[in-house]
């Protein structure tokens, strides 16, 4: 969260116990990638 690569729901909360969609886990890879400086 700190770093920006996770972010919560619009509801301002997580659910670490549920899977993360296609989506969301591609969003995460993405962030990593900026932060890093592969993208």
């Amino acid at each position: 969260v700190k770093l920006g690569i996770v972010r919560g729901y619009e509801d301002n909360t997580f659910k670490p116990k549920d899977n993360a969609t296609r989506a969301e886990a591609a969003a995460m890879l993405y962030r990593i990638l900026e932060k890093t400086g592969n993208i």
